[in-house]
């Protein structure tokens, strides 16, 4: 198909457009492999050039397929399909009008394919970690053909959002009042994982821009490009106003571009951030992300488990604290008081000798049972057949559980939880467990470490 371009630009006019600098791009056609779209200013030169076409296809074998073809030339009917009124085609993959604009039922198309490619992910039986990241891979891909070339506006991309967190919601993967900016934070930083439609945007819009900016001058083709988003007032075209307004981005000249991508994904994740501090009950969680917590362990079952989508939503709603799901009422069906997670994980006087005894010992068993390993204990079950003993010896030391340490003194704390004593390291380490409420976590930290340094020192 080489040959026929260079013929049509050497004996047909082009198609000129001017650039902001002065400078002149034209062109007669548009060819990718097999696809060729003439273009022409008046139906004269149409005719000729698609009698030349049809001409040189036929000499080298080939012809023309009608059905597929598309024109807006009467002259050329005989040739291709002549376009009416609202009637469209597709060129490359992309529906356009009969004046070569593109078609108002594109974004339709988007939004449909998406949620196809959604519903059919969700009717799978992937664990949690594996369905986002096929959303991301197969339905979330979609747009990217088209972010550039398809003029779409920033609260459609919202929208598309808004349609996959329906979807999620519709099939149990999502809660209601579960917090939504989570929904797009990376899972080692306490999120989902799930990839935001409108953050991608901005970042291949700008990706785009700078791209053709760096070469204006260079190419005049790039430089026409860019004059007509200029001139169409697209969203590519104000992307660098948009994103300084949004987040405060500012593009630094002879800045490697892959770095401004990056600094405005930091920012992007900033603005997530800066939404879940404003509400109540999901900035309590995230407010630790400050401390000593390690954020590594902490989204460790984020990032490993196999958990179905259902049950991920479940764990990550009661982390919000968003309890409307267990009782329409505010108050606690047992004690009367205040519902709320710090009250059910650790203040309830009605729990105290039953939920939270049986908490305490599953969670001793499991810490217990990896110490003994440890150490060198033979003939280990699995968690849920594992009993705790007093005490077990093996020829590297021993490890107790919930016994008193004999002092020649009478002491105030000498019943630790655990205690492993390692010949081998010729050490004795004491284990205190503590399930305590969010805001209570420093003095019950405090509290244990003043025990075990009682303990030590007796």
């Amino acid at each position: 198909m080489d040959p026929l371009s260079r013929r049509l630009r050497q004996l047909y006019p082009s198609v000129q457009i001017r650039t902001s600098d002065s400078r002149e791009f034209g062109t007669n056609h548009l060819l990718y492999i097999d696809d060729l779209k003439l273009l022409a200013k008046d139906e004269d030169v149409m005719q000729k050039m698609t009698k030349e076409t049809e001409e040189y296809l036929t000499h080298i074998g080939l012809i023309i397929n009608r059905d597929k073809s598309a024109t807006n030339s009467s002259r050329c009917a005989d040739t291709a399909r002549l376009l009416e009124g609202p009637e469209t085609y597709k060129y490359l993959g992309i529906t356009e009008t009969r004046y070569s604009s593109v078609s108002r039922g594109m974004y339709s198309r988007i939004h449909e394919e998406i949620k196809k490619r959604v519903n059919m992910l969700l009717d799978t039986d992937l664990s949690a970690k594996n369905l986002f990241r096929a959303v991301n891979q197969h339905a979330l891909t979609v747009p990217n053909y088209y972010i550039g070339v398809v003029p779409l506006e920033p609260y459609q991309f919202a929208r598309l959002d808004r349609m996959v967190r329906k979807q999620l919601y519709e099939k149990g993967a999502h809660k209601h009042c579960a917090n939504i900016s989570r929904l797009y934070l990376p899972r080692k930083e306490l999120g989902r994982g799930l990839h935001n439609l409108e953050f991608r945007a901005e970042m291949m819009l700008l990706n785009l821009w700078l791209t053709l900016s760096a070469d204006e001058n260079k190419s005049t083709r790039r430089a026409a490009i860019l004059q007509h988003h200029r001139q169409t007032y697209s969203h590519a075209s104000l992307i660098t106003t948009y994103l300084h307004d949004k987040y405060g981005l500012t593009i630094r000249d002879n800045e490697a571009i892959p770095k401004t991508i990056q600094h405005l994904r930091k920012l992007q994740n900033r603005s997530l951030y800066n939404v879940i501090s404003t509400t109540k009950l999901h900035k309590l969680l995230f407010s630790r992300r400050v401390d000593s917590v390690d954020l590594e362990e902490s989204t460790l079952w984020l990032r490993k488990s196999m958990l179905t989508p259902q049950e991920e939503a479940k764990l990550i709603n009661l982390q919000d604290r968003n309890l409307q799901w267990m009782s329409s009422k505010k108050n606690h069906k047992k004690c009367g008081k205040y519902l709320d997670v710090e009250h059910l994980a650790s203040k309830c006087d009605r729990l105290l000798h039953t939920d939270y005894v049986r908490r305490h010992y599953e969670v001793a068993r499991r810490i217990h049972r990896t110490l003994a390993k440890e150490l060198g204990v033979k003939n280990i079950k699995k968690v849920e057949r594992y009993k705790i003993d007093d005490r077990k010896f093996t020829k590297n030391g021993w490890i107790s559980y919930d016994m008193s340490i004999h002092t020649e003194k009478k002491v105030q704390f000498n019943r630790p939880d655990i205690i492993v004593a390692d010949k081998r390291k010729n050490r004795i380490t004491i284990v205190e467990i503590a399930i305590t409420s969010q805001n209570s976590m420093t003095s019950a930290s405090r509290w244990n470490s003043s025990r075990s340094a009682t303990t030590t020192r007796r």
